[in-house]
């Protein structure tokens, strides 16, 4: 039996920009828990199946985010992802060779 396909998403111009996500989908952020009431989700339906934030860290380090999504990406098997910056695609590119990235 064929797994379905997922989806995954960076929250933050991504899916707050004009990308509407496709179903089943994971929305996988960079941001910290400091930094989630500055970006709010706006309302999704249907809803993802999980939602993954890096938690801790410094402000906008590009590289560790990169590093958390792509990790993410991994234990969750996600094969396409879409994001809105290029250097955290390159890192996710790097390390996650099943799956494809989409630039938005």
């Amino acid at each position: 039996m064929r797994r379905r396909t997922l989806n995954g998403y960076d929250i933050d111009g991504t899916i707050t920009g004009t990308t509407k996500p496709v179903a089943p989908y994971v929305l996988i952020s960079g941001r910290t828990w400091a930094e989630v009431p500055e970006h709010p989700l706006p309302p999704l339906d249907p809803p993802p199946l999980a939602v993954a934030v890096r938690g801790v860290g410094a402000y906008g380090d590009v590289q560790a985010a990169g590093e958390f999504k792509a990790t993410m990406i991994n234990l969750w098997q996600v094969d396409t992802f879409y994001d809105d910056d290029p250097n955290q695609i390159a890192i996710i590119n790097q390390r996650c060779p099943g799956c494809k990235t989409i630039q938005v």
